[in-house]
């Protein structure tokens, strides 16, 4: 349905009665005419009528229409600026604002800027595209912290050089151990201890098996 036909139906809505169809409609009407202060004002005055006020404090935060009441009952059902700055949508960079409207922009963009990047001093454009751009450096910024918080990540496993000589380290440390024991073997030997060798030698044959196997890797 063209833009034509479906602000005619639109209307026919509200002569009739039916408000929430004419919401259903407008909705999508916003949706894909985001600068369209028509729109933004039949919904302001649609949910007005039905004792809506947070929403028509919403849709006609960018218009001249909206009332003190309604714009404190959309700050307190969404208290954060950052909400309610998503909730008002491409409208914020597509409608042709007044004076005050813009001013309102203005702060909320503040407050949710404010409320995003850690504190320091701030400058905040609303003109078209401004916000936009807005989001493309904190997203830059989260990407960059991200490649910090990878560069940070588990600690690199040693080399295998590294493991190797550790290794080989150790068998010597054993083979010294095993010559000890075969001394005292000896002496053993000497007094008449039979059989004294047997675990020398399974020792041995051991620490020779995992230096040839290491060598060998």
């Amino acid at each position: 349905m063209g833009r034509t036909r479906a602000l005619a139906t639109i209307r026919r809505d509200i002569a009739a009665g039916r408000r929430r169809s004419a919401v259903a409609r407008l909705r999508v009407l916003a949706a894909a005419h985001p600068g369209d202060q028509w729109v933004y004002r039949q919904l302001t005055q649609l949910h007005r009528e039905a004792g809506q006020p947070a929403e028509a404090g919403r849709w006609g935060f960018l218009t001249d229409d909206v009332t003190p009441t309604e714009l404190a009952a959309f700050q307190r059902e969404h208290p954060r600026p950052v909400d309610r700055l998503r909730l008002i949508g491409p409208a914020r960079e597509a409608m042709d604002l007044g004076p005050e409207a813009r001013r309102r922009l203005w702060r909320l963009a503040s407050e949710a800027t404010d409320e995003s990047v850690t504190p320091h001093s701030v400058t905040v454009d609303i003109r078209p595209g401004a916000l936009a751009r807005a989001r493309v450096a904190a997203q830059s910024r989260h990407a960059a912290r991200a490649r910090r918080a990878r560069r940070k990540g588990p600690r690199k496993r040693p080399a295998p050089e590294t493991v190797r000589s550790v290794l080989l380290l150790g068998l010597l440390v054993l083979f010294g151990t095993a010559g000890a024991l075969g001394a005292f073997g000896l002496v053993l030997a000497m007094f008449g201890v039979n059989h004294w060798d047997t675990p020398i030698r399974s020792i041995v044959d051991a620490l020779g098996d995992a230096l040839g196997d290491l060598l060998s890797g």
